[in-house]
């Protein structure tokens, strides 16, 4: 009796000395490997996210997948919408991939082909992907590379550093709602949350197709004579802005330069790369700098937003000034809610084009 009390207890004690090993072992790796938070514990104007956020590569969008799962649990839009790849406009017979505002190919003959727009989204022109394959295409392979028009050392460049998706999801989502939400479920225009223009003004404004078509709002301009009830004033305003004809008052004209930005493909496509480059501008400085009446944007110098002096710490809080001149806490707020900041692949040494096999799935954002 006694020796059987003796081989269970010690049986016992082998289990939870066994469990103990596996509890301590999973938790320095998930301490030590797997997360890395860069993310500024509260928001900082001059410092609204690290370069390691801006470049990291976190786990639940680490691959295109991951990033499908994601809109699939949010219920996003994004999750069955399909993207054209193209820059022209059909009716113009216009489709060249090359028609860039950062590089035209024979601007700079002598660059490789994978930093020109011709040979890296040139192939599938024309062809429709999903959401998440162009987030993925456009931050990690050479779909997202490119040079600056004016300066042929200014490059975007994935091979050497690929950005964070979830960088581009937040963006969407502080633009235009369309990641996650209720304005970004298929059923969006019958909820009276989503701010749909009142009848008999801008009928079509913020309906979820107006959206998509306005992704990240490049080009597009908050100016407040646009609804004003004078009609030049009106008509003034709306032409710099990003209407179209049928969003308008009666007699009103539409911008006839932004029909060459919309749709959700050219506003992710120009509006990424431009920032990139803008950070890349930020880092360099002098006669690279964005110069506005805020001051010049170059990283360490203080520029004026809307009232508030605000030191530029790196290249991408400086770009993203330059693309909104106005606070940067909802996008903050936006990529902190979906952890877009936990990085797993630097401490391990791992290439920026790793692929886990597997991944835990993305969670569901509370609204």
């Amino acid at each position: 009796m006694f020796s059987r009390l003796i081989h269970s207890f010690i049986k016992n004690l082998s289990t939870i000395f066994a469990t103990l090993v596996i509890l301590i072992s999973l938790t320095a790796f998930y301490n030590n490997t797997l997360v890395v938070n860069s993310l500024p514990d509260s928001y900082n104007p001059g410092l609204v996210l690290t370069d390691q956020d801006f470049h990291s590569l976190p786990l639940q969008f680490s691959s295109i997948e991951k990033i499908q799962r994601y809109f699939e649990i949010q219920g996003s839009i994004l999750a069955t919408y399909r993207v054209q790849i193209g820059l022209g406009l059909p009716d113009l017979g216009v489709d060249d991939p090359n028609n860039d505002l950062l590089l035209r190919s024979n601007t700079f003959p002598e660059l490789p082909t994978y930093l020109q727009p011709k040979f890296t989204a040139g192939p599938i022109t024309g062809q429709t992907i999903s959401v998440a394959e162009f987030i993925w295409k456009l931050s990690r392979e050479d779909m997202g590379n490119g040079c600056h028009l004016n300066y042929k050392d200014l490059c975007v460049n994935n091979r050497e550093l690929p950005m964070n998706p979830a960088f581009i999801i937040a963006f969407i989502q502080k633009e235009n709602s369309l990641s996650f939400g209720p304005c970004s479920k298929p059923d969006a225009d019958t909820n009276s949350a989503c701010g749909l223009g009142k009848p008999g003004t801008f009928n079509s404004i913020n309906t979820l197709q107006y959206r998509l078509d306005r992704a990240v709002g490049y080009l597009c301009r908050d100016i407040p004579r646009a609804t004003s009830t004078n009609f030049n004033e009106r008509a003034l305003a709306i032409s710099r802005s990003c209407y179209d004809a049928n969003d308008l008052y009666e007699g009103s004209p539409e911008n006839p330069d932004w029909k060459y930005f919309k749709g959700f493909y050219k506003q992710l496509y120009y509006s990424i790369r431009l920032l990139r480059l803008r950070s890349e501008q930020c880092k360099i400085g002098g006669t690279y700098a964005f110069v506005t009446a805020g001051g010049q944007f170059q990283v360490g110098n203080t520029v004026n937003i809307q009232g508030q002096n605000i030191v530029l710490q790196n290249g991408i809080t400086c770009a993203m000034y330059i693309y909104t001149p106005g606070s940067q806490q909802n996008f903050y707020n936006i990529f902190k809610s979906i952890r877009g900041a936990e990085d797993f692949t630097n401490i391990r040494g791992l290439p920026a084009d790793f692929r886990p096999a597997k991944a835990f799935l993305p969670r569901k954002v509370i609204q």
